[in-house]
């Protein structure tokens, strides 16, 4: 009897704890919710319950009461990434080890058939050892569909980690390669203090991110080291083909660099920085190319204002011509000479 007393006193304090340990989310609205929001509250809990990973935070039990759905979930009650950032550059090795962590959940995520949508330091909770757990799945869809709960072109998402083909809206556009946009917007802003774009509007914040691109981490922060920039912006490509392959390679790479061996992005090439000047000045790019077509206009029309002395060919003809074509010794003489001089006409 002592020992079955003993072991009932050990399960009470059991579940007690498990009880402490747990979180409760409800719809508030309750049974004036809309059905898109009931409908978008169990996504998040169905999406959250399917997934078993340490970084991903759990989901126990999802039911109704009253009318109300609801879901309990892990409680973490430490802080956001949001609030341990705060605006303050991170130490770059920490930030590339804590992206790293996120990006094996994201990829069991995706290995399941779910893109988050919304990830951004907010919806990254911290443990008290700083262990981080991804949160907040209420965006979140599967990729061959469930477009019945979100309307084509809606946007959806915080548009400062959000990807440009998340932002267009664009049916059937939207991958995990979004995701791993928002992951490289989440180690921006933990490398420099601040998201790749951010503006008075949100309108605004989302022109930013299609038409500009970001600045260069260490223009912003001198301590970031280059290959963590070069991984960073990978991650930001506004081509969803010339980001990482899939979550997985981004921490293969991220943890690369923290072992000190080579990484596999490689920065922009000489004409991909010229394209993305350009894009950046768009003025400035009109009026460099259309001065050099001035150029090259007054180049090619200069040329034919000569003509030979003896035969009256144009020098153009006669410097297109093969020599055998020339009239006599004289006009390949006159030609030689007259092209060596700026047109006189």
């Amino acid at each position: 009897m002592t020992f079955q007393r003993a072991r009932s006193a050990e399960q009470r304090e059991e579940r007690r704890r498990t009880i402490l340990d747990t979180a409760l989310k409800m719809l508030l609205s309750g049974e004036y919710a809309r059905p898109v929001e009931v409908a978008r509250f169990l996504r998040e809990a169905q999406a959250v319950a399917a997934l078993k990973h340490p970084n991903i935070v759990q989901i126990y039990d999802v039911g109704e009461v009253e009318g109300r759905p609801y879901f309990t979930m892990e409680l973490v009650e430490g802080p956001s990434l949001t609030e341990q950032v705060a605006g303050t550059p991170q130490n770059a090795n920490r930030a590339a080890q804590l992206t790293a962590t996120l990006a094996r959940a994201v990829h069991v995520a995706h290995q399941a058939g779910i893109i988050h949508r919304d990830l951004k330091p907010g919806n990254v909770l911290l443990t008290d050892d700083g262990t981080p757990k991804i949160t907040d799945f209420g965006l979140a869809r599967h990729f061959d569909g469930d477009g019945g709960l979100t309307l084509d072109g809606v946007r959806v998402g915080t548009p400062s980690y959000m990807s440009p083909e998340q932002i267009s809206g664009t049916s059937g556009a939207l991958g995990p390669a979004a995701d791993i946009y928002a992951l490289g917007a989440i180690l921006y802003e933990m490398l420099t203090g601040r998201p790749p774009f951010r503006a008075a509007t949100a309108t605004e914040t989302q022109r930013q991110a299609i038409e500009e691109e970001p600045a260069a981490p260490s223009r912003l922060n001198a301590k970031v080291p280059r290959d963590l920039e070069t991984i960073c912006l990978k991650c930001l490509h506004k081509d969803p083909a010339r980001r990482y392959a899939s979550a997985a390679a981004l921490a293969d790479d991220l943890e690369r660099y923290l072992k000190g061996e080579p990484i596999i992005a490689r920065p922009a090439g000489s004409v991909e920085r010229l394209v993305k000047w350009a894009r950046r000045h768009p003025s400035s790019a009109a009026m460099i190319l259309g001065g050099a077509a001035i150029m090259l206009l007054e180049l090619t029309s200069g040329l034919s204002c000569w003509s030979c002395g003896y035969c009256s060919s144009s020098c153009c003809t006669l410097a297109s011509a093969p020599q055998r074509t020339y009239p006599d010794r004289a006009c390949r003489r006159y030609a030689s000479a007259i092209l060596s001089k700026p047109c006189a006409a």
